[in-house]
């Protein structure tokens, strides 16, 4: 029997004897055969003499359909320009728009879609319920909820280490941290976490600014009650360099509310999400896009190795983070360090 009698056989073509099909299907059972979707198309568009995927749809899942302060969007627009590029479409379902994830499954799996981009999930309602061995499927970017997939994410503790050494190099002795953190541990997410273990790791005796302790504050707080707090610690420690999470907060408060200079007597750098030359700021390179394109990478390699389900062991994947030299962080003689207050 021809690998064309067995293939129609499978995909129940009429032209298939009953008798010689039954054969078939008896024996891809006793072989624990299963159809792979990824390659019925590839078949599909070979037999057709074509050479694009643009049948073929990508699914990116996100949480909720409103705004949210993280990076979905980008992560969004990055899995949407690679995946044109690869000659697939991609179609973004908001599992709030579901009443329940069985709900979607359905649609998914009515739509003949099987290939999954899991977004970040922040919030604790809706989660994903999904029969994973129906899809295959990879997370991108960092979340508080998430389901055990191989993803594609930055890592917020590599983004400080880069901006740290920069910092150093450029001929700043007292760096300053200011790390954000959520008011409740349920919240506390897996950047929080990085971001702490850095700054703590920095204090630690025997590194640079052992003497400059990194000041932590609450997403929640008023813009008034950061300012005092910045202000009071500012004063306290003296930095030469405030390495934070937002470089426009730390120079409006700096240089309005204390009468600093910058650039000059404080340099600024800005540890994540940087738009490209966005307000000429030194610091970290936004790489929300940049996630979204290897996701979809990553997803292509997992269909093409045949990984339904959930795997065994996850493996994350990092992007690199990218510099960008800005006016907030000029370079400075590097001769002995300044006295310490």
């Amino acid at each position: 029997m021809n690998k064309a009698t067995v293939s129609r056989a499978l995909a129940g073509d009429p032209r298939i004897s009953a008798e010689t099909a039954g054969r078939v299907r008896k024996l891809a059972a006793r072989l624990g055969y299963r159809p792979d979707p990824s390659f019925a198309w590839i078949a599909n568009v070979r037999w057709r003499g074509g050479t694009s995927h643009q049948h073929v749809t990508l699914a990116y899942v996100s949480q909720l359909r409103r705004p949210h302060a993280g990076n979905d969007v980008g992560y969004r627009l990055g899995t949407k320009k690679r995946a044109a590029e690869l000659g697939y479409g991609l179609e973004t379902f908001f599992l709030d728009d579901y009443p329940d994830s069985a709900a979607l499954q359905r649609i998914l799996i009515a739509r003949g879609i099987r290939w999954l981009i899991v977004g970040p999930f922040y919030e604790p309602e809706p989660l994903l319920a999904l029969d994973w061995t129906e899809f295959c499927a990879v997370s991108c970017g960092l979340s508080h909820f998430e389901p055990a997939l191989h993803a594609v994410t930055y890592d917020p503790y590599e983004e400080i280490l880069v901006a740290w050494r920069r910092v150093i190099d450029y001929g700043y002795y007292r760096p300053g941290l200011v790390i954000p953190q959520h008011p409740r541990p349920t919240q506390v997410d897996d950047d929080d976490r990085r971001w702490a273990a850095t700054a703590l790791l920095f204090r630690a005796p025997g590194t640079p600014n052992g003497q400059v302790p990194p000041l932590f504050y609450s997403f929640t707080d008023p813009y008034e009650n950061l300012a005092q707090h910045v202000m009071g610690w500012y004063r306290k420690w003296k930095p030469d360099v405030v390495i934070s999470l937002n470089s426009l907060n730390m120079m409006n408060i700096l240089q309005h509310t204390g009468k600093t200079r910058s650039p000059g007597q404080v340099g600024f750098a800005q540890f994540a999400a940087i738009g490209h030359k966005q307000n000429n700021l030194a610091g970290i390179k936004d790489a929300a896009e940049d996630v979204g394109r290897a996701t979809v990478d990553l997803l292509q390699l997992t269909l093409r190795t045949n990984q339904w389900g959930m795997p065994r062991t996850r493996i994350r994947h990092y992007v690199a983070p990218e510099w960008i030299d800005g006016d907030t962080l000029p370079r400075r003689n590097t001769g002995n360090p300044p006295s310490q207050p």
